[in-house]
């Protein structure tokens, strides 16, 4: 501890070893009184609890090895930078890090980031296992028969208990409110809210689930640790517990009812509002609530530009000297620019009128970090002379977006100069060139990067969107007939740059299952990555189409659509649009995969599935357009 205490008064050293000195002695606490309640719950004779504590003990053993093995770490690195001198501190930093964390990006304030985030799952899951403080048909008044603050129930609904220390929450009849104590922040939620919109889980469990299987892959709104201090609107905050509520596999039709009312109105004003109805679009879209998804899309594109969240002044204008807020909204902007032209791509549109606007605000900063870089300098650093300059992940998905937002401007009728196509190409080419690869997605630990796995696959995507429409591949879901002819006869791809483009939209195809086979979990990644997973699968369908009388090139197409379709399977179990993209594109694969010739039980009458009749003869990147998703190909 007394390093610790040094560490505050040393000068030379960055603010981030301070703020890490103040938080580690509560740190040190925490885990001691956890492992001690632990023990004491352990000791008791009841055998049915016992088992249940020794299932909680196998369960929050990964959490307390995190917070254990980063307190090790930051106790290394502090041991040999804190007592040096002032001039060299930085360096002996530069020199423990290299040492202790070798192939990992963390800091120090990364590695007391992680814990403090581990130590609130800690708390909620405890939180969750705590007996009702009322069985459910005890009622009357809760009275305070202790030091601390009181729990008053104002109105109809349910009452909370404080059950740890520090501060108490109130029920009203309008709404609810978390009313601490103390040193601590008051949290207030406007509107409505009724506890019977969400009886199966919390709203605390599903923010949980929000921050860790969501926020990183869309992070608009402020860390974790800062979400309840901050006071979203009721807006942000039912969203929110919407979006956890799909990872918690459970559902509430009030809530979504309550959800959907509180999108309409919405304070035009607002920055916060931008980043509720965006939140909205991506759950709606990874629900295949297509329609809905544009409207709030547009909607918050709107708002955004109507207050000026281009502006690079906004946020520092706005957020109130708070960085982590500034940082936010730059996010929230950059979030709404991918997804608009992310989304614009998959319904063929032309691009949206946030890709064409001339400023922009500063590029998300590192993890942690603000930025004071701009696009510009960004899209610059390919002519930089000097020492490589870090910018984060987000910076890639971007350029990536922006490349697919060039794509939308080429006529996709083949009448398009081919220069234009082939600067287009290159700036692809350049992407690869100029970005970290896709191995550095996950690192020896198995911690993904999630932005730069998205940027991965929306380059690809770029690809596919270039090189599909140009290619030789069948730009349309082929006929059993024409399925069983091309089984006979080799097809012949007459032009050289038809061959060009299918040989890079299979490449890209291809690079996306590499993706998919990457070691990491796939809850983690954005819904978005369904429709990059679709698009791989579309195009070895359509090669395979080319090849059904090659089999040693039937069969590697085969094994990506296998693959993709796993995963694709996976993701469907908590997303609508993957799950209903599967029984799509199954039907197209048996069709294609499964030849009648030889299969292996010739007696049993070969069946075309009934579905397939609704996908035959349809544009193969119609796929996603709201016409068609809203027809016969999605509901069968």
């Amino acid at each position: 501890m007394q390093l610790y205490d040094a560490a505050q008064n040393a000068t030379g050293l960055h603010e981030a070893f301070r703020k890490v000195a103040e938080n580690m002695p509560v740190v040190l606490r925490t885990l001691k009184e956890a492992h001690q309640v632990q023990e004491t719950l352990a000791r008791s004779s009841n055998i049915a609890y016992n088992q249940d504590i020794e299932k909680s003990d196998w369960e929050v053993k990964p959490i307390f090895v995190t917070c254990e093995t980063n307190v090790e770490l930051l106790g290394k690195i502090f041991e040999k930078v804190v007592p040096a001198d002032e001039e060299s501190r930085l360096e002996h930093y530069r020199k423990v890090v290299a040492i202790v964390l070798p192939g990992k990006k963390k800091k120090v304030e990364e590695l007391m980031k992680e814990i403090l985030e581990k130590l609130q799952l800690l708390h909620t899951y405890q939180f969750f296992r705590k007996e009702p403080s009322l069985l459910d048909d005890e009622g009357g008044k809760y009275v305070n028969t202790g030091s601390g603050p009181r729990n008053v129930h104002e109105g109809s609904g349910e009452q909370y208990n404080n059950t740890i220390s520090g501060g108490e929450r109130n029920v009203h009849p309008a709404g609810w409110r978390a009313q601490v104590t103390g040193t601590a922040t008051v949290n207030t939620f406007t509107g409505g809210r009724d506890d019977s919109l969400f009886p199966d889980a919390d709203d605390a469990k599903c923010i949980a689930l929000y921050y860790s299987h969501f926020h990183e892959a869309h992070p608009v709104l402020v860390c974790r640790t800062l979400y309840a201090s901050h006071g979203y609107p009721q807006n942000v905050h039912l969203v929110v517990t919407f979006i956890g509520a799909q990872y918690a596999q459970v559902s509430s039709s009030a809530l979504a009812n309550a959800l959907r009312a509180s999108m309409n109105p919405i304070d035009e004003t607002q920055a916060s509002s931008v980043q509720a109805l965006l939140l909205y679009t991506i759950v709606l879209h990874a629900l295949h609530r297509t329609n809905e998804a544009e409207d709030c899309l547009g909607r918050a594109a709107k708002i955004a530009r109507h207050i000026g969240m281009n502006d690079p002044a906004f946020a520092s204008n706005t957020a109130g000297g708070n960085l982590e807020v500034e940082e936010s909204y730059r996010r929230t902007w950059w979030e709404l620019h991918t997804t608009d032209i992310y989304v614009a791509a998959l319904h063929r549109r032309v691009a949206p009128s946030t890709a064409l606007l001339r400023t922009m605000p500063q590029l998300p900063g590192l993890s942690g970090q603000s930025s004071n870089r701009s696009l510009q300098s960004f899209e610059n650093r390919v002519f930089a002379l000097g020492p490589r300059v870090q910018y984060s992940s987000a910076c890639y998905k971007i350029e990536a977006s922006r490349i697919i937002s060039r794509i939308l401007s080429l006529d996709p009728t083949h009448t398009t100069h081919i220069s234009d196509v082939e600067a287009v190409d290159h700036a692809i080419a350049s992407w690869k060139l100029y970005g970290p690869s896709e191995q550095t997605c996950v690192d020896n630990h198995g911690d993904v990067d999630v932005s730069l796995f998205q940027a991965h696959y929306l380059i690809l995507c770029a690809s596919i969107f270039l090189h599909f429409p140009r290619s030789a591949l069948p730009p349309r879901v082929p006929s059993a007939g024409d399925i069983a002819c091309a089984r006979a006869q080799a097809v012949e791809i007459s032009s050289p740059a038809a061959a060009h483009h299918t040989a890079k939209a299979i490449a890209a195809s291809t690079s996306m299952a590499n993706l998919a086979a990457l070691p990491c979990p796939l809850d983690n990644h954005s819904p978005f990555f369904v429709c990059g997973l679709v698009l791989g699968t579309v195009v070895q369908l359509a090669a395979a189409t080319l090849h059904l009388h090659d089999p040693s090139q039937l069969q590697r197409h085969r094994d990506h659509v296998v693959l993709m379709l796993g995963a694709l399977g996976h993701l469907g179990e908590r997303w609508t649009v993957a799950r209903n993209a599967v029984a799509c594109l199954k039907a197209i694969s048996q069709v294609i995969f499964v030849d009648p010739a030889v299969m292996a039980m010739p007696e049993q009458a070969y069946v075309i599935p009934a579905q397939f009749e609704n996908f035959s003869n349809i544009d193969w990147l119609d796929m996603f357009t709201p016409d068609e998703i809203q027809g016969t190909v999605w509901n069968g």
